[in-house]
């Protein structure tokens, strides 16, 4: 247990899992004036006469006269699984059930560990007024302003079938709220500065992207766009982004977590010329002390703590001068946080009761987060930083340095914010597995005097790397998005290699010919020179390098067989966003038992057969380190290139066992992907029509439409195929149609199958091939007959298990809690209904004809689990269903019934 309490007012709660410090205890006092997603808006408490602060358009943006109207969304896509509300929680949302905070922030995905949040602080000078507002203290508008200024909460993605799409991830959520309620319903008491909420007068756009491929799934960016909707100008503004919480794995908490600040150029980057030191690479993160290795093994388990989280800033970066990284240590009282000794100019100040860590009230916390101090690492308090100015370690220094409730704050600032003006700030919540890579570490190398033999055995190369992209993803490097010219910093790589005649190379900013002579250490080579960009032009793209779109699948299942059908013009025809080439490399069919990508096997794939080229100058690069520079090689561009077009020449003949040497370079060639380009063989991957030639008309790097009508992305205009071209249907066109199919699968198991399509990534990077996520298309089908031949033949419903046991080890064996391993057992039950038409009522009665549970089953003909739905043993007063004898009664809108028993023994 540990007391968790709210710096903005004293309060204090205990509770081992009320890990959110920032609590909305005043919030949660008038649970029936608040409005929530799904009630009607009631009358609210706000006074009448509207805030002095506020008058005109400003004032009528902000008044509030009804209760605020809160909602949540959820992040999943991703390597993240939290929520995001319209009212500043990330991670956790009011329990109107009962009267707490449910938490959500885990990472890995369905791992059951929950990490620290990000909480949102903003403070100013309002005259002579030292103002913070933060969570608690925003809230969005009432439901139907809302609407009239469309502010509602939206999700979009950049799969959504409209034109333009204004996403910019695959998951974008999307709000906005404002720190003017001041009712005490609704926000919390100043306690420490003993005064009622005082707003700035802000009004703050939020908007969440998240992505599901490798390289960005492992973190989410936040962009928020602040405005003064005051009369009076803002000085000194400063924003803060804090860690708060402990991390838990499902409910066991040791609070015993560690964390710091990275401040070191990354060692990642895009290939050997792109490294270069990024002055503005600073990440807060956050971990378990030792990864929670299992008790009972000693090694780690699915349900240790093994990754690390973290925070970097990503705007702005360019106009602030201060940066501040502040931490706290709250687990017992007294609390700690470093602090430097007092100066002339700048006075020591305790916090609330004397004590010196968590910044309790409005005044302590902007005194923080305007301090432009940077906290000294945790797990280095034991040692002794006076000579930087700092106060002595304090007497429990080691246990501090150990481990335990942490507190952390990224601020920057000041910026003064006059009305309407607005500012713009952006962070990304990043996570990193394998931090921990053994699980003895604490014992063999813990020492609170001598961290770094502990530290050295921690591994931060998955959260740099991933924070590294989450910077090339909100700007990204080498694109010149405001056109003026500029595409950010560079680095050149020189390469002597066999010239390519028909491109011309950058180096220092120019364009030079590819056959230039250059003189590097007195070696004379020819050039082939490759611009490699590391950072971005300054301007936000939020946009990240996306494996080609997942083809159009459809299942057509029957008893014992799916057979998995394909359109892929879109995957095939759809440019890269970075390089604007046409990079399809193949697809992949994969079949699990539940979605999760763990749990799905690849059961086939196709690519173009096609070979990478791997060089090196070994009179240059003195390591000997083989480069790939450009896009694949067809055979038959490399019979060209190499073999004077010899028809007989094989690329693998000069594989690395036997490289082929040009000059001072060497080279050699292997397959890109696995070649398996046979479109012929009908247990494969083959095409319906393997005769069909490519449309004639199709202008290839054009998106295309989902219907048979061609849009032009820039002139807007439509342009119709010759009909020969399409399928009978008319609907798609049959050069792009591809078949698999299944066969001896269980008709009673769900399985779930996914057509992914996968690029050939970027040459010259360490991005390698992009795929789309299994996960993220997966459908679930079943091996039963098609669902129109049940109807005409009337209904012959089947129910299994029957009866149902809960002996059985239905869980044990697989059948039950895929995919919900953190749910109890009583949550997992389930008994099947199979062979059922699209639309029918399930209804189930006890015995004594009491209506135990409606199951409305309502599906499309053509989905391949319509004729399957579940019961999951549960009433529809949510009770756990008792032994006995049960009746079931299947009923259709075309009035067919279906009458039978099932059997539950518990």
């Amino acid at each position: 247990m540990i007391c968790i309490g709210n710096p903005k007012t004293g309060s204090v709660y205990v509770s081992i899992i009320a890990i959110y410090v920032f609590t909305f205890s005043f919030a949660l006092c008038s649970l029936s004036k608040i409005a929530v997603a799904g009630s009607p808006e009631q009358s609210s408490p706000f006074e009448s006469s509207r805030s002095r602060l506020f008058t005109g358009r400003a004032l009528q943006k902000t008044a509030f006269t009804k209760a605020p109207y809160l909602l949540s969304e959820n992040h999943d896509i991703g390597n993240w699984e939290t929520n995001v509300t319209n009212y500043a929680a990330i991670g956790i949302t009011l329990d109107f059930v009962t009267s707490g905070n449910k938490v959500r922030a885990m990472y890995p995905k369905k791992s059951a560990v929950v990490f620290q949040l990000p909480v949102l602080w903003i403070g100013a000078l309002r005259g002579r007024d030292t103002l913070v507002s933060g969570i608690g203290e925003f809230f969005p508008l009432p439901e139907a302003t809302q609407v009239a200024e469309g502010e509602t909460l939206k999700v979009l993605s950049l799969t959504d079938n409209v034109f333009p799409n204004p996403a910019h991830s695959e998951q974008d959520i999307l709000s906005t709220f404002y720190d003017t309620v001041t009712h005490p319903d609704f926000v919390h008491m100043d306690l420490i500065d003993r005064r009622d909420h005082r707003p700035l007068g802000l009004r703050i756009e939020q908007a969440s992207y998240a992505w599901s491929f490798p390289f960005a799934d492992d973190f989410i960016l936040f962009d928020y766009r602040i405005t003064n909707v005051g009369t009076r100008t803002l000085s000194k503004l400063y924003l803060g982004i804090e860690l708060n919480g402990s991390i838990l794995s499902g409910e066991v908490n040791g609070f015993d977590d560690v964390g710091g600040l990275l401040t070191y150029p990354p060692a990642f980057a895009i290939g050997d010329c792109g490294k270069s030191s990024v002055s503005d690479f600073r990440i807060a993160w956050s971990a378990d002390d030792d990864g929670n290795p299992s008790v009972r093994s000693g090694e780690f388990d699915r349900t240790s703590v093994t990754a690390v989280m973290g925070l970097r800033l990503l705007r702005p970066l360019d106009s602030f001068t201060k940066f501040s990284y502040n931490w706290w240590w709250h687990t017992t009282d007294p609390d700690f946080g470093p602090r430097k000794i007092g100066t002339s100019s700048k006075p020591f100040h305790s916090f609330a009761g004397g004590n010196i860590g968590v910044p309790w009230g409005d005044r302590n916390l902007y005194r923080v987060m305007s301090s432009g101090e940077i906290d000294y690492n945790q797990l280095f308090t034991a040692l002794d930083h006076s000579s930087g100015g700092w106060l002595p370690p304090p007497s429990n220094a080691d246990s501090i340095a150990s481990g335990g409730a942490i507190g952390s704050m990224l601020s920057i600032g000041p910026f003064d914010l006059a009305p309407g003006e607005s500012i713009p700030f952006t962070f990304a919540w990043v996570g990193g597995e394998n931090f921990h890579t053994s699980p003895t570490n604490v014992q063999d190398n813990w020492d609170p005097f001598n961290p770094q033999p502990y530290i050295d055995n921690l591994d931060f190369s998955e959260l740099v790397k991933n924070a590294t992209w989450a910077g090339w993803v909100y700007d990204n490097p080498g694109v010149d998005t405001d056109g003026d010219g500029y595409r950010g910093e560079f680095r050149v790589c020189v390469n002597d290699s066999k010239p390519i005649t028909d491109t011309t190379f950058v180096v220092d900013n120019n364009t030079v010919p590819p056959e230039t002579t250059f003189a590097v250490d007195t070696i004379t080579f020819i050039t082939d020179a490759d611009t490699t960009y590391f950072k971005g032009d300054g301007i936000p793209d939020f946009r990240a390098a996306a494996a080609p779109p997942a083809p159009d699948m459809r299942i057509n299942p029957s008893y014992s067989k799916l057979e998995i059908e394909w359109n892929g013009i879109k995957s095939e025809t759809t440019p890269d966003i970075f390089t604007n080439e046409l990079d399809f490399e193949g697809y992949r069919v994969y079949v699990g038992l539940t979605p999760r990508r763990s749990d799905m096997a690849l059961i086939s794939s196709f690519d173009i057969e096609d070979y990478t080229q791997f060089f090196q100058v070994s009179r240059l690069f003195q390591n000997d380190k083989w480069t790939v520079v450009r896009k694949p090689f067809s055979k038959r561009e490399a019979q060209i290139a190499y073999a004077k077009g010899s028809s007989r020449y094989n690329p693998l003949v000069n594989g690395i066992d036997n490289p082929l040497q040009i000059g001072d370079s060497v080279l050699y060639f292997a397959s890109q992907d696995y070649n398996q380009s046979n479109l012929k063989d009908s247990t494969a991957i083959h095409k319906i029509y393997p005769d069909e030639p490519k449309p004639h008309t199709l202008d290839l790097g054009k998106a295309f439409t989902e219907d048979t009508w061609y849009t032009d992305t820039i002139t807007g205009k439509s342009v119709f195929y010759q009909d020969g071209e399409l399928t009978p249907d008319g609907k798609r066109f049959k050069f792009y149609e591809y078949r698999l199919i299944l066969d001896n699968l269980l008709p009673s198991q769900p399985y779930y199958v996914a057509v992914t399509a996968f690029d050939y990534g970027s040459p010259g990077s360490d991005l390698g091939f992009l795929e789309t996520s299994p996960s993220k298309v997966a459908v679930e089908a079943l091996a039963q007959d098609k669902i129109d031949s049940t109807i005409p033949n009337g209904l012959n419903v089947i129910v299994y298990p029957n009866p149902y046991r809960i002996n059985g080890n239905y869980r044990a064996d697989g059948f039950e809690g895929r995919g919900r391993e953190d749910f109890a057992d009583e949550r997992n039950r389930l008994i099947h209904f199979t062979n059922l038409p699209p639309q029918c009522d399930i209804k189930i009665y006890s015995l004594d004809g009491d209506l135990i549970r409606l199951i409305i089953h309502d599906k499309a003909p053509g989905d391949p689990s319509s004729m399957h739905d579940t019961w999951d043993v549960i009433s529809r007063n949510l009770q756990v269903v008792v032994s006995g004898i049960y009746y079931f009664v299947i009923e259709t809108p075309n009035g067919q019934t279906q009458l039978g028993k099932i059997v539950v023994i518990m």
